[in-house]
């Protein structure tokens, strides 16, 4: 049975890169000179686009923090696993929402810190539902991420102990 300060740091640091990937990746959506495939010529519009593989990017996201988080602990139950890996899951929306509040603020320091705290603190008030709604996202995926990473290992260590 693994620690709890050892679970706590295996979902800290499969947290850390879900959200390194999920604002890798929403960087790159909205980076200029993006090659979008479709232009609003073909008929859909490049919101529609950008939408849709945001929804991806949240999927991959979560399913890579779900397995992250299995691949990291150590051999446990079944449970604890898909626990672990919602946790994780919820870390990167958590931390997402740091992240976004710290770079407000950042950028925002360089003109007035006063104004800046005050735009802080309503953008952080004004966002929050979105970054909610993304941190179940990422959940939800997560635990898909992390149960079938779980499967997978049972079902590897299965055929490995037919084979011995």
């Amino acid at each position: 049975m693994a620690t709890v300060s050892s679970s706590r740091r295996d979902v800290l640091i499969s947290g850390i890169i879900g959200t390194i990937v999920l604002l890798a990746g929403f960087y790159l959506l909205t980076a200029n000179g993006w090659p979008f495939p479709l232009s609003e010529n073909d008929g859909v519009p490049q919101g529609f686009f950008l939408a849709f593989m945001g929804i991806v990017l949240l999927a991959a996201t979560g399913v890579l923090t779900g397995a992250v988080s299995i691949i990291l602990a150590p051999p446990c139950d079944f449970t604890p696993s898909v626990l672990r890996s919602w946790m994780a899951g919820a870390m990167v929306g958590v931390l997402s929402f740091l992240v976004t509040v710290a770079m407000t603020f950042i950028y925002l320091s360089g003109d007035n810190l006063s104004a800046a705290v005050e735009d802080m603190f309503t953008t952080a008030f004004s966002v929050a539902p979105l970054f909610v709604l993304i941190a179940i996202v990422v959940m939800l995926f997560s635990i898909i991420g992390g149960t079938a990473c779980k499967l997978t290992l049972i079902a590897a260590g299965k055929i490995r102990a037919k084979k011995v």
